[in-house]
């Protein structure tokens, strides 16, 4: 597997690429105002985490953004203290503070996502390694393979060793790789272990070598999946806890907000109630999720169809408007003003609406939050769905693409010719996907007298372009390249490469397997239990204001007294009622609506990020369908709700004679 000239001027603009994240611009804004001197032992190991994930930051600017968002938070809380804006002065206080501690710890909490996010590619890393040493036994070969092959954190630093091996800094590849063995011993010692025996295996021969090759493999793998069996059993708690304190435990003291803004008009604010279940909970829960997900020990590797032709970009929809003609509509702004008329549909029938409390209110309220979810589902839903399909066809193709390799390659090892080859592969897998990709293939090099590779990877007639997965493209420049070495050569190796695409897909389909449980738990409560405890509370929490309200009317007809008399309104009860300060039905109908979506959309991120890793197309799926779900629940069981019990209601309204 020869590496071009083209590949080191690439890998050279690759090193030399400045792409800054947030946390980079941040630091190196903000952290030069002023210098913190932290001990050497905090240095050292700050350094080292920031050296790991390739963070381009000094340690004393980390300290002094944090130092520098603190003060901030002490500057602007104050004044609002001193206004009597208590509430708004704790929040920006916890804000600032929350940023600042933040700040500091971030640099840990990378290392984790940069393991997570590592993890699928390490396993992708080894296998492109072992696939490289059984055509050209080059370790320095096998290492610009895998740099070339791997994008993402694991890409990056391999590209750096990679390029510190062509430029001298690193005298050999066993150098560069014992270097990159020590990197990653820290965070994953069968990814090591992995590299050391593709290291002992550059001094064997023959069949002992080519079982070293088996071994890193397996011992990866099997790591792997020990590790996410262990994580699997282990996160009955944190689904339980986040089970309590996102859902039962909101539910429970929600409900009786309506009683103590009723009651306790002073203390208990209706902003109390929108900050605290549409903001801090939340956060709180997102928190927990995320504090899990940090801890998981495999992330499922994503495909990128943003080169396929018929892909749009996320964000868009595409309108076709001819042959080959099409526009890409932004959903940013489009979303919204759907959202936003449905919204106003439901401001309007709240306020045409004169009784206090009725089930037009709620349906009101209902509508508004309607229009925000409709929204997110609109934005997800077009995101998504032409995309998802292309996708699940390349996947599917991966999925196939083991078969047809060892077909080939037995059909390859009997002697034929390329061209009749593919004739023969084509009649033994016709009734597979992937078939398409060697139909076309083979289509190509009839009409244009194209050479294989020709008819894969040119960039006009080439078919790789209708299959953008890094997997299907790796593997089929290893096999157009050692077709150069003969077909005895490529047959041996496309039948290897089959046996361990098969040992990497079994693994993951292990491991998703273990997390079916934890997942099916969380996937019930984003569709049916989230919605369904929130729309008993929006039901009950109406009835019990309606009763307040019929109450205060029963009080003032039993005691004759007017509005001219303190405490004596029909819309009061007594002196230890203030009906005008209770929240309204339609708006604690919109903060409970919102509460839901937001946790909906939390759980939707969290069990896309378990099953299927950092996939954006998943991510917006689970989000659209479950978000549409939800409302539709919530609308349903609320207004049922409503209706079956307001003959208690009725009972209470008595008109005295």
């Amino acid at each position: 597997m020869a590496v071009s000239r083209d590949y080191v001027k690439y890998l050279e603009a690759e090193i030399k690429k400045e792409n800054p994240t947030w946390f980079e611009k941040t630091c190196n804004t903000f952290g030069r105002l002023f210098t913190i001197h932290v001990s050497k032992e905090t240095e050292k190991k700050v350094s080292e985490q920031l050296e790991f994930t390739q963070t381009k930051v000094k340690v004393s600017n980390v300290y002094s953004t944090a130092i520098l968002f603190a003060i901030l938070a002490v500057v602007f809380s104050v004044p609002l203290f001193l206004l009597h804006q208590s509430l708004f002065g704790m929040l920006t206080f916890a804000f600032g503070m929350s940023a600042a501690y933040y700040i500091s710890i971030y640099p840990a909490l990378n290392v984790k996502y940069y393991r997570i996010r590592a993890s699928s590619d390490l396993v992708l890393s080894v296998l492109y390694m072992v696939i490289s040493l059984r055509i050209v036994p080059s370790l320095e070969n096998a290492l610009l393979f895998a740099a070339m092959n791997i994008s993402g954190p694991v890409g990056r630093s391999l590209k750096k060793i990679a390029w510190d091996l062509e430029i001298g800094k690193v005298e050999s590849g066993d150098k560069a790789l014992e270097y990159y063995s020590n990197f990653w011993r820290q965070e994953n010692e069968e990814f090591s272990e992995a590299i050391d025996i593709i290291r002992t295996s550059a001094i064997k021969s023959g069949e002992e070598r080519n079982k070293m090759y088996e071994e890193a493999i397996t011992i990866l793998l099997d790591r792997n999946m020990e590790r996410m069996k262990k994580y699997s059993t282990q996160l009955s708690t944190p689904v339980t806890l986040i089970n309590y304190v996102g859902v039962m435990l909101p539910v429970l003291t929600i409900i009786l907000f309506p009683i103590m803004t009723i009651f306790l008009t002073q203390a208990i604010k209706p902003t109390l109630l929108v900050i605290a279940y549409d903001v801090i909970l939340p956060l709180v829960v997102y928190w927990l999720m995320q504090q899990t997900l940090m801890t998981r020990p495999f992330s499922f590797a994503a495909i990128d169809i943003s080169k396929h032709p018929d892909a749009h970009k996320v964000g868009f929809y595409r309108l076709k408007t001819g042959k080959k003609k099409f526009i890409d509509i932004p959903l940013i702004f489009v979303a919204p003003v759907i959202g936003g008329l449905i919204s106003a549909l439901g401001i309007l029938m709240i306020a045409a609406t004169k009784e206090p409390v009725s089930i037009f209110k709620v349906l009101g309220g209902l509508i508004f939050t309607w229009g925000i979810a409709a929204s997110i589902v609109i934005y997800s839903y077009f995101s998504y769905r032409k995309n998802i399909d292309i996708k699940n066809d390349v996947k599917r193709t991966e999925g196939e693409f083991t078969e047809a390799l060892y077909e080939f390659g037995i059909i390859l090892n009997s002697g034929y010719s390329v061209e009749t080859s593919l004739e023969k592969l084509l009649s033994k897998i016709k009734n597979l996907k992937i078939s398409n990709l060697f139909s076309m293939a083979l289509d190509r090099i009839k009409k244009f007298g194209l050479t294989l590779e020709r008819a894969i990877f040119d960039k006009e007639l080439g078919v790789i372009i209708y299959y953008p997965s890094q997997l299907i493209f790796n593997i089929l420049r290893i096999l157009t390249e050692s077709l150069q070495k003969g077909s005895s050569a490529t047959a041996v190796a496309m039948m290897s490469i089959s046996k361990y695409l098969k040992s990497v897909n079994k693994v993951e389909d292990y491991m998703r397997d273990m997390l079916q449980e934890s997942t099916s738990e969380m996937g019930f409560m984003l569709t049916i239990m989230v919605p369904v405890a929130c729309a008993i509370t929006i039901a009950l929490a109406a009835l019990m204001t309606n009763i307040v309200y019929q109450l205060s009317t029963v009080f003032a007809s039993l005691t004759g007294l007017t509005d001219s008399v303190p405490f004596s309104s029909p819309t009061t009860l007594g002196i230890l009622v203030d009906i005008k300060n209770v929240i309204p039905i339609e708006w604690f109908t919109v903060i409970v609506g919102v509460y839901m979506i937001e946790i909906v959309f939390v759980l939707a991120n969290y069990l896309s990020a378990l099953q299927y890793g950092e996939d954006k197309l998943e991510k917006f799926k689970l989000l659209a369908n479950g978000t549409f779900r939800s409302m539709l629940f919530l609308t349903i069981i609320s207004l049922f709700v409503y209706v079956a019990f307001s003959g208690i209601v009725n009972f209470v309204n008595i008109t005295p004679s």
